[in-house]
């Protein structure tokens, strides 16, 4: 396609904007990173249409577009730039990162390599921005429970500030079940009680206990959760 259109880029451009308004068609994602692989620019019109209206910046399926882009050789510059762009939109205006997260879709173990790649890179690169480190522990907060512990063991190894720390997402909070949420319950209570092996010592004293208290709430959820389904199983 780029071939076609030659030196008029700038219509495809639009072309492919102007589509995107009206339905997220076939291989849309594929598209995007084809055309990024040829021009750096496609990213920032990407961007520029993503983030230039409330109904753009919360499209689920515009993010999950760019996850096409784990398979480019550039996938480090094209995230960074994605995230340094969600960062300084949410600065300004009330964004849930939940959006964001549809970038970390992944069809096979090589894309999800390079998701833990990229992950510890934006940690080390960035282990004093609170900004940063919110979003990128926001996004990954439901992924599994080892890219979660690698990246609270190397954010700790850089940074043992407790201030940041303690403003961290770490534990997942949206609890999806059509049964009981008592497994749920205990799978993040072994998740927590897996990581207070790293923090020793006095420099992580306050952090051991925001975890244990962590751990705490979760064991009284579950009794509360034990005793609801007692009370409906005598209705039922």
């Amino acid at each position: 396609m780029i071939e076609v259109f030659g030196n008029n880029i700038s219509m495809l451009k639009n072309i492919y904007i102007e589509n995107l308004k009206y339905f997220n068609f076939y291989n849309a994602g594929e598209y995007l990173r084809k055309f990024i692989e040829f021009d750096d620019s496609w990213l920032d019109k990407y961007l520029d249409y993503v983030y230039g209206s409330e109904d753009t910046v919360t499209s689920k399926q515009l993010y999950e577009n760019l996850s096409e882009c784990w398979n480019s050789e550039k996938y480090i510059y094209i995230f960074d730039k994605v995230l340094d762009r969600y960062v300084v939109y949410k600065q300004n205006c009330s964004l849930l990162s939940y959006y964001l997260e549809g970038i970390l879709n992944y069809k096979d173990d090589e894309q999800l390599s390079k998701q833990k790649n990229w992950i510890f890179h934006v940690i080390e690169e960035n282990y004093e921005n609170l900004q940063v480190l919110e979003v990128i522990f926001e996004i990954i907060v439901d992924k599994s429970y080892e890219i979660r512990q690698e990246a609270i063991k190397l954010l700790i190894n850089l940074n043992s500030n407790y201030e940041i720390f303690k403003k961290l997402s770490i534990e997942t909070k949206r609890f999806r079940t059509s049964g009981s949420f008592v497994p749920i319950y205990r799978n993040e209570i072994k998740f927590l009680e897996e990581m207070l092996p790293y923090f020793t010592g006095r420099k992580f004293i306050k952090h051991r206990s925001l975890i244990e208290g962590k751990i705490k709430k979760l064991e009284e959820s579950i009794k509360k959760e034990e005793i609801r389904e007692v009370i409906y199983s005598d209705y039922f």
